[in-house]
């Protein structure tokens, strides 16, 4: 029960704030202030529905074909940070082309709520006991409730990381950037930190022994890298 109100209070912390977000943002842009509650609309179902497609397709798809209603209790797990990721950007895409809204701007205005929820979306998996780490004999381990051994507690550490990513991107937000940069290094600089701390992680899922989220991590390094590229490339 703490675990189902725990991801209630995410998912509701990140619809105010959302809003809220939202709101400063369409007033700036002399935008009717009344579309914030779509966009927030369109942005929760792009995080639920990536999220859980991601999951479903890439890391348990047999499962869910011969458990068919249990793609539903997202409550339970079984999120995917990748398919967030493309749902925010794909949602909040549509709304900017339907509603004549910058994208761009949109993208880096929603870059740092997004980076502050994956936050407590990690504390999230602590608690539901999800994405841990690999067995360790370090003093800091964890034990988990019905997982054998003492472990590395990744989730703890992707979330300093993801403060730390927070903290870097609030401090580049107040300069003159490009419009998309702070989304662009977003991306790259969380893929690429992933990318190392998982190397922690106990995956369940993997290809080749590799994990399969290493591969998807790998994937947006490359395609943020060539973008990160030829934004600077334009800034010169």
């Amino acid at each position: 029960m703490a675990t189902i109100n725990f991801y209630g209070l995410v998912y509701a912390i990140g619809s105010l704030l959302l809003i809220v977000i939202i709101h400063y943002f369409l007033r700036q842009q002399k935008q009717n202030t009344n579309l914030k509650y779509k966009l927030a609309i369109y942005l929760l179902l792009g995080t639920i529905i990536g999220t859980r497609l991601f999951y479903i397709i890439f890391y348990n798809p047999m499962y869910f074909i011969n458990n068919p209603l249990r793609i539903f209790n997202i409550w339970q797990g079984g999120l995917s940070f990748h398919g967030g990721l493309l749902g925010v950007l794909l949602s909040s895409y549509l709304f900017s082309k339907k509603y004549n809204v910058n994208f761009l701007k949109l993208a880096d205005i929603l870059t740092l709520p997004f980076t502050f929820l994956l936050i407590f979306g990690k504390i999230a998996n602590f608690i539901n006991i999800e994405s841990y780490g690999k067995i360790t004999e370090l003093p800091f381990c964890v034990t988990f409730k019905g997982i054998q051994g003492c472990r590395h507690p990744v989730q703890l550490y992707e979330a300093v990381k993801n403060i730390i990513l927070l903290s870097v991107l609030t401090s580049l937000k107040k300069r003159n950037l490009r419009d998309g940069l702070i989304t662009i290094l977003f991306i790259f600089l969380y893929s690429i930190t992933r990318l190392l701390l998982d190397i922690f992680r106990e995956y369940n899922h993997t290809l080749f022994g590799i994990g399969i989220g290493q591969y998807l991590n790998l994937i947006t390094i490359i395609i943020s890298g060539l973008y990160l590229i030829k934004f600077l490339k334009k800034s010169y």
